[in-house]
């Protein structure tokens, strides 16, 4: 008794210990985050600012000893602020100005000028916004590991008796306990014998799964056997449920390759990812691009990245590549199978649709392509699925191919096909003229 009472002195002292350095840790990230995310001037302010200079300049040169100056100066403005540009018919008396020429070209230069400072600011500001967010991450993954711990005592106390009587009735001991739950699944970490005997990996996840009235399994990395002698096991909560797939890509009529790419995968085994990817044209070249955004985006997320900064880094790379004149658009769904939660993302994408026993749902997104520079966060569209519901994502393509939205929403409510892959079959059979690439994917959720 004596020596398992100096255990949890050592182990409370220690865990005071981590709390306090992570306490530390969380300070200074979010203190970095703020410093780069205080800054922030928007682009109108930016586009005024170096007008106001344009302007000032213009006075001071060419019209300071005219009659009609104010009045010519807000026509000034108001034609550079709206088209970017001046010309002769913005200039009041344009043929009595003495300098009436060369104040136009002057002018332009000196605001196109300052419109290539302002892409560069621009440029400057999503690198200093993304490592801002970047920091704010880190600094609340701490936040939630101290949490996690601050709550460890409290749920020791209250449920740590319960699940090491239960599991020495199993014939297992259980020394310390480790719990985790966030966006609806469960990991648990074990310290853990057999009282007598072994038992496989799998005997013990059935035995926690009766305890906790919830399915569990051993992580891959665990050991296959647990013995006589303490060791560490990590358990993981099954997916509710798990998804299939199905696609279908055709090039434009006429081209050797489709500028359009593809993914769909399983990220580890909680979640599923699917992506189209349609680069500027067809051909060759916008396969390449397409090609690039889409390995990009899968090697992040399989690096276990969230999904936001996945995609945010992507746009990062896009803006500050040497072909980042060259847009591409991206629609991307990324679904949970624990809590069958989808977060569907649409960077200058076609809708997609969602069926849902003979209803069709239509999603929609504004947010302009990848590489194209937007102020503020981009938002995931969250849909939460059920059993037997069935996503549908299109290209544009597609839809030309269809005649639009409607019709093809229209095909979809027609549809008793249940097959992910047929459904795909289904649909390039009615793309016939081609004018376009085309890319169908579909994708079921079911129960398991």
């Amino acid at each position: 008794m004596g020596g398992r009472k100096k255990e949890k002195q050592i182990s409370d002292e220690l865990t005071y210990r981590v709390l306090h350095q992570l306490g530390k840790m969380e300070h200074m990230f979010s203190w970095l985050s703020r410093c780069y995310l205080e800054e922030q001037v928007s682009v109108k302010e930016w586009r005024r600012e170096k007008l106001r200079l344009v302007l000032e300049e213009l006075d001071r040169k060419y019209c300071y000893r005219c009659s009609k100056r104010e009045m010519c100066q807000k026509k000034i403005e108001n034609a550079m602020e709206h088209k970017g540009v001046l010309d002769q018919e913005d200039v009041v008396s344009f043929l009595t100005c003495h300098g009436g020429p060369d104040m136009i070209r002057e002018a332009n230069q000196r605001y196109q000028a300052g419109l290539q400072e302002i892409m560069l600011e621009q440029q400057r500001m999503v690198h200093q916004r993304f490592f801002g967010r970047q920091y704010q991450s880190a600094a609340n993954m701490i936040r939630e590991c101290m949490m996690g711990l601050e709550k460890q005592d409290q749920y020791g106390k209250q449920a740590d008796s319960f699940i090491k009587k239960q599991a020495k009735s199993s014939g297992l001991e259980i020394g310390e306990c480790f719990r985790k739950e966030q966006e609806g699944h469960l990991e648990i970490i074990l310290c853990l014998r057999c009282r007598k005997g072994e038992k496989t990996a799998r005997e013990v996840g059935r035995i926690l799964s009766q305890i906790l009235r919830r399915r569990m399994k051993p992580q891959p990395r665990c050991r296959s056997v647990v013995g006589e002698s303490f060791l560490w096991m990590e358990f993981i909560e099954e997916p509710r449920f798990y998804a299939l797939s199905g696609a279908m890509r055709t090039a434009k009529q006429g081209e050797a390759e489709c500028g359009e790419q593809f993914a769909m995968e399983n990220i580890g085994e909680d979640c599923f990812v699917a992506a189209i990817c349609d680069g500027l044209g067809t051909g060759r070249q916008a396969g390449q691009e397409s090609k690039r955004i889409i390995e990009l985006l899968e090697k992040l997320l399989e690096s276990e990245i969230l999904p936001e900064t996945a995609v945010e880094m992507v746009r990062s790379s896009m803006l500050f590549s040497s072909w980042h004149e060259r847009y591409v658009t991206l629609d991307c769904l990324i679904l949970d199978l624990h809590t069958g939660i989808g977060k569907l993302l649409k960077l200058g994408a076609a809708e997609s649709f969602i069926i849902r026993g003979r209803m069709v749902e239509v999603i929609a997104g504004d947010a302009p392509p990848v590489g194209v520079f937007i102020e503020g966060k981009i938002d995931f569209i969250r849909k939460k699925f059920n059993d037997g519901d069935k996503i549908i994502m299109v290209s544009d393509g597609v839809l030309d191919e269809f005649g639009g939205r409607e019709a093809f929403v229209q095909f979809l409510k027609l549809q008793r096909e249940n097959c992910p892959q047929k459904i795909c079959n289904l649909i390039m059979e009615k793309v016939s003229n081609q004018k376009d690439d085309c890319t169908a994917l579909a994708i079921g959720i079911w129960n398991k």
